[in-house]
């Protein structure tokens, strides 16, 4: 599915946006109200590749692919994060593309380290040794990545802000600029209107002292009036008081697309029809001020239509709109992205859009979505006292490309720098975290070993004796423990000296090392003292057997110590077969009774404890 997205986003395709579902829910709809922001599906991609790389950490190259993939996630999340708290808005500025939410953006963060989280809590049960060695790589990764992220955001921050000062420096005069010539040619055009309207006497005589509805009369009006078209005029008429055209030249515009009234002491219109119509109708007076006539009069306004062209052709998406405002609905000219007048209305979830704001009298520059749902900077104002208001704004997609294209063109630098130095890290960390390792090890084997014989301790034993039995009760198969000494092992040790007391200690576990299964457990419990545990034994008999044997090889051997001619060693067992629910210290009571009875019965010999 987030492929599916980021194909679609790349080629501008709707194939699962639901575009009409949303439109007939909503007219306010952006284009893509139902597309996955690129990098929230980008997201996906990487929890999808998280979730399928959470075991692969003995593979040295799927690790690193692993961090790879981790990092990146979380890097796309802390950019979505920062667009809201520092106002990255040039990492979301995508063309049509929708913008990935906060939530979105906090729950990338956290998926991201919970499978981290978990993956080395997996890897913490399997292999205990090695954790530590990937926690601090890891850890120091992270802190690497974040630091160079916080830098390289925070740099392209101050860009943007930069950017965005001296944009609305510019937009502000461009805006100022354009509203001061809309607003003089419109004046200028109704000044020629007037001019035109107070002409020569002659013509107001002829008005005062004829008699209008003669033929001659007209024709000399007619003929009058058709010079003055060369003058910018398309269309003149001329009209009594109650609006009958008395004489007309040239020609009117017949229903035009749009029309605003202008406010002016006497009827204006501003109309568009494939370009901008100046209308107006003066009154004409005599000396006394009395109205005897009006002149209405059509312009061309060639200048502003071409002028508005060139604004709204600047850029991929910088517009100029001119709009009137009536009953809270915007009356707009044709701009960039409507070649036709539009209707709009004039408010944006309970806001007033820019224009709006500019109609009623607001000049301002600032960061607003409009229509569209986009975020634009516009420069807003009214145009003079003509009751009209413009806008001059361009998509902030478009204001930030430059910063968009160096941040991400700066990406790799920042990818390889970061690669480097957690290469160069592992080289300098690999060393202390495999002696870490290996110091851990051997604390470990210390701390669950016997020193002298490296059996197993007391601490080890009980938790073997432990595991023992709950296998056994689960188990077919009986469970025997042995507890085994060295017979006069005291006087070995005080006539022969320590040194040879241990050489005997660690003879003595070698043998009893040999004489059981690998699957059973030799045990020093302390001085002479030594256990077996023997488990999935066919029956009791069994011990008896290992019993017997371990004596017959103690007492027909005799130990290669140094220097040392030492007396016949034996040894004394005692056996404790387990019963059902048996308690672990039961058993070891038992074992150790069991003991007691071979030495009373005179040493060199096993007993079986009667359970």
């Amino acid at each position: 599915m987030g492929l599916i997205i980021l194909i679609e986003s790349y080629l501008d395709y709707s194939w699962i946006d639901f575009n009409h579902l949303h439109s007939s829910i909503s007219a306010d709809a952006p284009l893509h109200a139902g597309r996955m922001a690129p990098n929230t599906a980008l997201c996906f991609i990487l929890l999808g590749g998280l979730f399928m790389l959470t075991s692969a950490y003995h593979n040295t190259a799927l690790t690193l692919v692993y961090h790879s993939v981790y990092l990146t996630l979380i890097l796309i999340s802390l950019m979505g994060f920062a667009s809201y708290v520092v106002n990255l808005e040039f990492i979301n500025s995508f063309y049509e593309n929708n913008r990935m939410s906060l939530p979105t953006a906090i729950a990338m963060f956290f998926a991201g380290l919970g499978i981290a989280t978990v993956r080395q809590r997996i890897q913490l049960v399997k292999d205990k040794s090695t954790i530590e060695a990937n926690s601090i790589y890891s850890a120091s990764s992270v802190m690497m990545f974040t630091i160079v992220l916080t830098v390289a955001v925070f740099s392209f921050a101050l860009s943007q802000n930069r950017v965005e000062q001296t944009m609305k420096e510019q937009m502000t005069e461009i805006s100022i600029d354009r509203r001061a010539y809309f607003a003089s040619m419109i004046k200028m055009k109704t000044d020629m209107a007037k001019v035109n309207a107070d002409r020569p006497l002659f013509i107001q005589n002829l008005l005062e002292n004829a008699k209008l509805s003669d033929s001659a009369n007209k024709s000399m009006i007619t003929k009058m009036m058709a010079n003055y078209l060369s003058e910018g005029f398309s269309g003149l008429a001329l009209e009594d008081n109650h609006g009958k055209v008395i004489s007309q030249v040239g020609q009117f515009t017949k229903k035009p697309e749009l029309r605003l009234p202008i406010n002016h002491p006497f009827f204006s219109e501003l109309l568009w029809k494939n370009g901008y119509i100046l209308l107006n109708r003066i009154p004409m007076q005599n000396s006394e001020g009395t109205t005897i006539a009006y002149m209405r009069s059509e312009q061309l306004l060639t200048e502003l239509t071409q002028f508005h062209q060139n604004a709204i052709h600047r850029g991929e998406t910088s517009d100029m709109v001119v709009c009137g405002l009536k009953n809270d609905y915007q009356i707009c000219f044709p701009f960039r992205w409507s070649p036709q007048p539009k209707v709009l209305y004039g408010y944006l979830d309970g806001k007033p859009l820019p224009l709006t704001r500019a109609v009623k009298g607001e000049v301002d520059t600032t960061v607003a979505t409009d229509f569209r749902r986009q975020r634009v900077m516009a420069a807003i104002g009214p145009i003079g006292t003509t009751g009209l208001g413009m806008a001059t704004k361009v998509d902030m997609r478009e204001q930030y490309a430059p910063i968009r294209q160096q941040f991400f063109s700066a990406i790799p630098f920042f990818l390889l720098l970061i690669l480097m130095s957690m290469t160069l890290m592992w080289f300098k960390l690999n060393p202390i975290v495999n002696a870490l390792n290996a110091s851990k090890i051997k604390l470990s084997h210390l701390a669950n070993h016997d020193p002298l014989t490296t059996l197993p301790n007391r601490l080890l034993f009980n938790d073997r004796l432990e595991t023992a039995i709950l296998r056994a009760n689960r188990a077919s198969g009986f469970l025997a423990l042995m507890y085994v000494d060295v017979d006069h092992f005291k006087n070995i040790n005080d006539s022969f000296g320590h040194k040879a007391g241990d050489e005997l200690l660690q003879w003595f576990a070698l043998q009893l090392k040999n004489a059981v299964r690998e699957t059973d457990t030799v045990a020093r419990l302390g001085g002479d003292e030594f256990s077996i545990i023997l488990e999935s034994l066919n029956s009791p008999q069994d011990a008896q057997r290992l019993a017997e044997s371990i004596i017959e090889s103690i007492g027909s051997r005799t130990p290669p110590l140094q220097n040392e001619q030492l007396p016949k060693i034996t040894t004394s067992i005692g056996i404790a077969v387990y019963r059902e629910y048996m308690a672990a210290q039961d058993l070891l009571n038992h074992a150790d009774m069991a003991l007691y009875k071979a030495k009373e019965a005179g040493r060199n010999t096993y007993r079986i404890s009667e359970v």
